[in-house]
């Protein structure tokens, strides 16, 4: 028996031939029903006059006669270069001194580089803790419901909810706990 190339195959077999592209059409699908129509139809007004429907690109031409869009233009301008440098600066220089690090010490030290990013999650977490008061969030919406006795979440359920909140396995298990009875 030979083996058939996929040149070999008439073109529609090989357009509906089932490959890893075909598991991403679900994704692209989302991305171009939820993303991609938005912002083009966000495009399409910035160029149409509000009153008569016509292309226009007065919108354009205010933001260039501002002076209040163009500094807020230019400061965010600014902003995002001065990121862009210092992040370069000090990030290339760090990662080549982490690549040559034995392995121990790397993972130790990629640690300590990346608990800062984790303040912000803790900060959220605790922010929403004070916002939601005493009843856990999967609480919240359904506090006025009439339920039995036996469902509603225990005092000691939500203790363990407001200890174990900052961290994703702590927060399942809480869940977990505070919803059983």
């Amino acid at each position: 028996m030979t083996a058939i190339t996929a040149s070999a195959l008439p073109l529609r077999q090989r357009l509906f031939r089932p490959n890893a592209l075909w598991l991403a059409a679900p994704g692209l699908a989302f991305l171009a029903v939820f993303f991609l129509y938005p912002v083009l139809r966000l495009l399409a007004l910035s160029v149409q006059d509000p009153a008569s429907g016509a292309l226009s690109i007065a919108s354009y031409a205010r933001i260039a006669n501002t002076d209040v869009y163009l500094q807020v233009l230019g400061i965010t301008f600014k902003i995002a270069a001065n990121t862009a440098l210092f992040s370069v600066l000090l990030g290339y220089p760090l990662a080549y001194w982490l690549a040559g690090l034995r392995e121990g010490l790397r993972e130790r030290m990629v640690l300590l580089v990346m608990v800062p990013f984790w303040t912000s999650y803790l900060v959220k977490t605790f922010a929403w803790m004070v916002v939601l008061g005493r009843f856990p969030p999967h609480c919240a919406p359904s506090a006025w419901l009439p339920r039995p006795q036996s469902v509603r979440p225990s005092s000691a359920g939500w203790r363990h909810w407001r200890w174990r909140a900052p961290t994703p396995a702590g927060a399942e298990l809480s869940l977990r706990r505070s919803l059983l009875p």
